[in-house]
């Protein structure tokens, strides 16, 4: 299936994908100011494209605690193969790009930038891709990262990612 040139706002999620929802394409979609994520992906989604996305300004709302999956792109619980591409993804809740329990993702081409935790968050996700991406002043931490087998970077004319708080020589640049 196609989801493409729609605006998804004011919802708890924007674009929810639950239990084996496979082989879709998400683009030229604009998700905004919804209270838990922008895209969620949960239990056994595979091989979805999500390209061209503006994702912005997805933050929770309430005074529960936090759910864990708030953000602007959420794959969870063996969600794999899934490619997000030249995304803009700014201004979300915890991460910009969460992972957790999913294996072989690739995020290549996009811009993440001012979330309010990690650019991206890997956690127990494995043989994900990372490469060609803007992480630009995300408030915590521009990535943190858990699993095996992770690349962030990929021969060129791939190549690596910018990292805008990635600029003295004692960090290896």
């Amino acid at each position: 299936s196609k989801l493409s040139g729609n605006t998804f706002s004011n919802n708890v999620r924007g674009i929810y994908l639950v239990n084996f929802n496979n082989n879709n394409v998400i683009q030229d979609n604009v998700v905004t100011s919804n209270s838990r994520s922008g895209i969620e992906l949960n239990f056994d989604n595979n091989g979805n494209s999500f390209a061209r996305n503006t994702i912005s300004g997805n933050v929770f709302a309430g005074s529960a605690p936090q759910p864990a999956s708030t953000g602007g792109i959420v794959i969870f619980s063996s969600s794999d193969g899934n490619t997000n591409s030249d995304n803009t993804i700014s201004g979300n809740n915890r991460a910009g790009i969460f992972i957790t329990s999913s294996t072989g993702n690739i995020i290549s081409g996009n811009t993440i930038s001012s979330n309010l935790d990690a650019g991206l968050l890997l956690s127990a996700a494995d043989s994900t891709q990372v490469f060609n991406n803007n992480f630009i002043g995300n408030v915590q931490k521009q990535a943190f990262v858990s699993g095996t087998g992770n690349t962030f970077n990929k021969p060129a004319p791939d190549s690596g990612n910018y990292w805008d708080d990635f600029d003295e020589p004692s960090e290896g640049c």
